[in-house]
């Protein structure tokens, strides 16, 4: 039903005709629309009523009494837009009558509206009070709900003064100190309006005026920021209240006012003596207040009253002067109020921001242009950060500012220090606005990179700002780039939290949430890291497996205890049920990672749900190793007092706890592990005790936490294992604080190691120039002093490469030609090293670049250089000349040295560049090959045949590859010969009768013997002499290869050689104690003899085999038959001094041997030894033991006889000196 202006039944009220409106509701009921008609009209006049004539309500109350009756139930309670029913804008008409109506229609009275607000609010904040007592008393309502700002009714009542009418009765009873959203009282509320009868009357029911507010505001402070003078009267002079009560800024009543540019709250402070140049917490004056809210009228005040003097450019404890407070607020009164007032604009603040970037970057255009135009300020000085004001603006998408600037030919176009333009910062902060004016009318590119390689997506997406993201992708931005250490925009959006924009990379714009960075870390390790659990629920949920790991092996576990992450280790281990005991490639748990950074919520988390804290990585170090070496008392503490945990636990180097802290110079957990009673004075492995470990680490703290804390020597002088001192140590890593400090409490720094190294030594090796300087200028150490090996400092600099320490060393007047023991100079060593950058010095620098100088081997710097495979260094000899043909003494070539040595890269250049003949052999007739093959050079042989050469030749003892690998134990050449070259030929014997087997056996090579054996090798076959692999290897001590033939070939051990030696007369022959106990100990007989029917007592005796002797009388158990003699009569004696065996001798004779026996020749020792040429033991016959000289054997020869024709004349002149007769 319409009238012919389109306007319904709802508009019928404007007539003003009751009658009217009755005839449309009755006949409007016939078509069941009476309710919406009557509905619609009560609402238009309800809401109207408040701008009507008096009058008007009277006239038509009926009516509406009448509309009311018309209404169904949910009529009377249907919520308009606001969320308020019929009897909110009842109670807005203070219409008790109306109220009355609805209620007995069954109107609910207690609905709230949007901002919560019941009809009580309503009532009490206009001051129906009629109304309000109808509800409170006759309705039963409660006068203690809150809004939606937590208003209570009192509050809204103490606004206008009419708190009173609220009833304080038993029955309805409000709180007198009930509190807002914001902390405030009615009394704050009723302060702010000046509202002082609301006051006076909550005063006297007994609120209390001293309550503060959420940000710590009094009373007083609320009276004076809204300029209630009536009310601050009444608090400071009736209620006596405190005027110098600050809030949580430090803010008080005077800032307020003057923020707020209440001058007459200000002249009456000042009239009862308040001090009006008083700071606030970050040091705001009053003038920097006034300046903010470009009150001038207060600034005047200020200066002209207050005999103050206005200091416009006192600055807060950030460097903001009142001038910078005035730009960020468009201040622009104050600004040229102050610059009036002689205030200098050009004042930075601690960040170095002007009042240009403050006016720029709060949209304070006015202020802006006048700092431009009129103080022709300048809008290219950038900020501590490099931001320059148009940064600012772009950053608080303030694009009228941008626009003014580009106006007046500003260059937008410019990076900050981390090379971001506008766009970058736009996105940032979600300033969509200014990236459309930054494309559109500058024609910015939006895939510019920062110096990190971020795009603008990439700070975009660090603070979640979705709407800069959608725009750049509707632009066309790439969102796919990475940065400098490949992140994606989904690791940067995981580790900020940042939800929205991850669910819109990976939902919307479909990008991949495994890819890694540099360090393998996907999206979730760096959720992980930061804590951000909603990122990791969020990918869990759209199924990403959250167990992978990064380049370290850790998962995000590790990530999460690491940095102390506990919700998110709550979440792995609740929601992932990942382990907490995990391991990485180093044995690392995420109990280490946490111990590293402190992250001791992390530790209790951990322990707590069960994870084992005393896991030790693989190189044995525990987490209390961790913690002490990275410094996290906290961490420390805890496993140690509250975890027991041992802190006397060395890791693989024997390293304790306390040697980490003293090589992070952690001098409190050291001072820590003092006070409870830990010993540090204990050493490593290496010998080192945490003097060694400060001193390399140049931890001085720790140093003197030593001398003057615990009072020992500091061991200044103490050599570790290796005989280096703590000043070597220090030396060895350029610690110059360090070995200064040694130095001035007396450690002596010319002490040389087991090496011969002195610190000097040390220091040039490594390249250590500081400490270099300062030993030869300020210590006078002598650089002439050489090590074990005859090396200078500069031998030492030359193989390390270290230019620096040699040009060093020669402007001081060094001789650098000099050689080593070796006969090596600086280029041999250099050469070894493949140290270019020093021969290049000594050519260019020193002039001194002899290329083929021999050292005492005949190796020129070519062999030298081969052997460690310096091919950059062989070829640099070669461009400067260097002959690469000339041999060694054991007539070595380059090609020898490179085979054996393995060095394949030169070999190869020797070879195919250089055309260095292959065949050459050495002194022993072995080729090349037969070197690699004695190397287990597999790839040299390799390459050795790919060139086609032969590798079946034979050397000078007719040996071959085999020969020679077998007895190097190269089980890789003999596989590679019988594989690739299917020449493995197994019992070839040499010109010594050896095979392979043979070889193998001498040199213990048990894997070779294996492998020969599984091949078909032939373990039987004897040499020339009938030695059998058995008398090979008990003569040479090869236990495990006699073990291995013995038990599980079962050879026999009882076999003799031609000369009736059994395996047992070969092990005494070589003093191998080993090989006859382990004889022993499988039941052989040690006592049988040989051919000559020599015992192995005889064997020992002429081997001067001390240690056989031994074994045969204390663990045999035999008189060692010391008199026994052979077929020829000798006893062991005579085969001692026939062999110059003096200690076997002297042994015999202190275990009582007889020392006169002739053998059947009727030889005494005597005669044996003069004949053999045995001076020693002839001495100690005739001079210690008295023997005569002057017996004769069945020849009637006396010892001189012997002599003459045997040319003995060493031992005729010694004769001689003792007065013997000659003739």
């Amino acid at each position: 039903m319409e009238d012919k202006y389109g306007r319904g039944m709802t508009l019928v009220f404007f007539f003003h005709h009751p009658s009217v409106v009755k005839y449309f509701v009755e006949k409007a009921a016939k078509f069941n629309k009476a309710n919406e008609i009557a509905l619609n009209n009560l609402n238009e006049m309800l809401r109207w009523m408040p701008y009507k004539q008096k009058s008007y309500k009277e006239n038509n109350m009926d009516l509406i009494k009448f509309l009311i009756r018309q209404c169904t139930l949910e009529d009377l309670n249907l919520l308009d837009n606001l969320g308020n029913t019929l009897s909110h804008y009842a109670v807005e008409n203070n219409s008790l009558e109306i109220i009355k109506s609805l209620k007995e229609q069954g109107a609910n009275l207690r609905i709230t509206n949007r901002e919560n607000a019941t009809v009580v609010h309503i009532a009490a904040g206009l001051g129906a009070l009629e109304v309000l007592r109808y509800l409170l008393e006759d309705c039963k309502m409660d006068v203690n709900v809150s809004d939606v700002d937590e208003n209570l009714p009192a509050h809204l009542a103490a606004s206008i003064n009419s708190v009173s009418n609220i009833p304080i009765s038993n029955k309805c009873k409000f709180s007198l100190n009930c509190r807002d959203i914001y902390g405030h009282t009615p009394c704050h509320t009723a302060a702010a309006k000046n509202a002082l009868k609301s006051i006076k009357y909550l005063k006297e029911q007994g609120a209390n005026l001293s309550i503060f507010d959420k940000k710590n505001r009094t009373v007083v402070h609320v009276a004076a920021q809204f300029g209630s003078l009536e009310v601050l009267r009444y608090l400071l002079e009736d209620c006596k209240m405190d005027t110098n009560v600050s809030d949580d800024n430090g803010n008080l009543p005077a800032h307020m006012a003057a923020g707020d540019d209440n001058l007459e709250i200000l002249r009456y402070l000042k009239s009862i003596g308040i001090d009006l140049n008083q700071c606030n917490n970050v040091g705001y004056t009053l003038v920097h207040m006034a300046a903010a809210g470009d009150a001038v009228d207060v600034l005047n005040f200020l200066e002209n009253e207050c005999e103050l003097s206005l200091n416009v450019d006192v600055c807060d404890k950030y460097g903001n002067t009142p001038s910078h407070h005035a730009a960020a607020k468009n201040s622009f009164r104050a600004i040229k109020y102050l610059k009036e007032q002689g205030a200098n604009l050009s004042i930075t603040n601690k960040n170095n921001e002007t009042i240009v970037h403050i006016a720029a970057g709060c949209g304070a255009l006015k202020v802006l242009r006048y700092l431009l135009e009129d103080c022709k300020m300048d809008v290219n000085v950038s900020d501590v950060n490099g931001n320059l004001p148009a940064h600012f603006a772009a950053s608080t998408n303030s694009v009228e500012i941008l626009r003014y600037l580009k106006s007046i030919g500003i260059d937008l176009n410019q990076c900050n220090d981390r090379g971001q333009t506008l766009v970058h910062i736009a996105a940032r902060d979600d300033s969509v606005d200014v990236l459309k004016f930054l494309k559109n009318e500058c024609k910015f590119s939006l895939n510019c990179r920062d110096k990190y390689g971020h795009t603008p997506c990439f700070p975009a997406a660090a603070k979640n700002a979705l709407k800069s993201i959608k725009y750049l992708k509707e632009q066309g931005a790439n969102l796919s780039i990475t940065n400098k250490n490949n992140e994606t925009l989904v690791h940067i959006a995981a580790g900020c939290g940042a939800l929205k924009v991850l669910r819109y990379l990976l939902e919307d714009c479909k990008m991949d949430a495994n890819v890694s960075d540099d360090n393998g870390n996907l999206a979730a390790h760096i959720a992980a890291a930061r804590n951000k659990v909603e990122i990791l629920r969020y990918l869990k949920s759209i199924r990403i497996d959250l167990n992978q790991c990064n380049n370290n092996g850790h998962n995000i576990v590790y990530m999460a205890a690491g940095r102390d992450a506990v919700d998110v280790l709550s979440f792995v281990k609740n929601e992932c049920k990942m382990s907490l005991n995990c391991s990485d490639e180093d044995g690392h748990t995420p109990s280490h990672q946490a111990a590293c950074n402190n992250a001791l919520k992390s530790i209790k988390f951990l322990k707590e749900q069960g994870a084992n804290l005393s896991i030790s990585s693989t190189l044995k170090e525990t987490v209390v190793h961790t913690a002490a070496a990275y410094g996290a008392i906290d961490v420390l503490r805890y496993l140690l007092e509250d975890c027991k945990l041992d802190v006397s636990v060395s890791d693989v180097n024997g390293d304790l706890p306390a040697h980490m802290a003293a090589e992070g110079n952690k001098v409190d957990i050291l001072r820590y592990l003092k006070s409870i009673g830990i010993e540090l004075n204990q050493c490593n492995n290496k010998g080192q005790t945490l003097v060694h470990i400060a001193a390399k680490a140049d931890a001085v703290d720790v140093l003197k936490f030593f001398k003057g804390e615990c009072k020992f020597s500091l061991n200044l002088d103490l050599g570790d294992n290796y005989g280096n001192t703590p000043s070597h140590c220090a030396a060895a890593h350029n610690a110059l604080k360090a070995i200064k400090y040694l130095k001035e409490q007396g450690a002596n720094l010319n002490i040389s190691n087991k090496k011969n190294y002195t610190p000097a030594h040390t220091a040039a090796e490594n390249g250590a120039l500081n400490v270099l300087r300062y030993l030869v200028e300020e210590c006078k150490i002598d650089f002439t002093v050489s090590d074990v090996n005859g090396n200078l400092p500069a031998h030492m600099a030359a193989g390390g490469n270290k230019v620096e320490i040699l040009r060093y060393l020669k402007s001081i007047g060094i001789e650098l030609n000099q050689c080593n023991n070796k006969g090596q100079t600086l280029v041999h060593i250099a050469a070894a090293a493949n140290a270019v950058d020093v021969l290049d010095f000594l050519k260019n620098e020193c002039k001194s670049l002899n290329i083929d100088l021999c050292d005492k081997y005949g190796n020129t710097p070519s062999h030298c250089a081969a052997r460690s495979n310096s091919l950059e260094t062989i070829k640099y000899l070669k461009e400067q000349g260097a002959n690469l043909s000339i041999s060694n003494k054991k007539k070595y070539v380059l090609v020898h040295t490179a085979a054996e040595n393995g060095a394949l890269a030169v070999l190869q250049y020797l070879v195919e560049d250089c055309k260095i003949d292959v065949t050459v052999v050495e002194v022993d007739g072995n080729l090349a090959a037969h070197i690699a093959a004695g190397g287990n050079k597999v790839e040299i042989l390799r390459y050795l045949k790919s060139v086609g050469i032969e590798l079946n030749q034979c050397n000078n003892k007719g040996q071959i590859l085999v020969h020679l690998a077998a007895a190097a134990d190269a089980v890789d050449v003999l596989h590679f010969l019988k594989n690739e070259c299917q020449t493995l030929n197994l019992d070839l014997c040499d010109k010594y009768g050896n095979t392979p087997s043979h070889c193998a056996a001498r040199s213990n090579s048990l894997d070779s013997i294996k492998y020969l054996k599984e091949q078909g090798a032939d373990l039987s076959i004897y040499k020339k002499n009938k030695s059998t692999l058995m008398h090979i290897a008990a003569g040479s001590g090869a236990l495990e290869v006699l073990r291995y033939l013995l038990e599980d070939c079962k050879m026999d051990v009882t076999v003799s050689d031609v000369n009736g030696n059994l395996p047992a007369h070969m092990a005494a022959d070589g003093n191998k104690v080993e090989i006859l106990r382990y004889l022993k100990s499988t039941g052989i007989e040690l006592n049988r003899c040989n051919n000559k029917e020599q015992t192995v007592v005889h064997i020992a005796a002429a081997a001067d085999a001390l240690d056989v002797l031994n074994f045969l009388k204390n663990e045999c158990k035999f008189s060692l038959n010391l008199d026994l003699c052979d077929k020829y009569g000798n006893t062991p004696s005579h085969c001692a001094s026939a062999h110059n065996a003096f200690k076997a001798i002297k042994y015999l004779k202190e275990q009582g041997a007889n020392l006169s026996i002739s053998n059947k020749k009727n030889y005494t020792l005597v005669h044996t030894a003069a004949e053999n040429g045995a001076l020693e033991v002839l001495r100690y016959l005739l001079e210690d033991c008295k023997i005569d000289v002057s017996v004769s054997d069945i020849y009637r020869w006396l010892r001189a006889h012997t002599l003459a024709p045997r040319n003995k004349v060493e031992i005729l002149e010694y004769l001689k000196s003792i007065k013997t007769e000659l003739d």
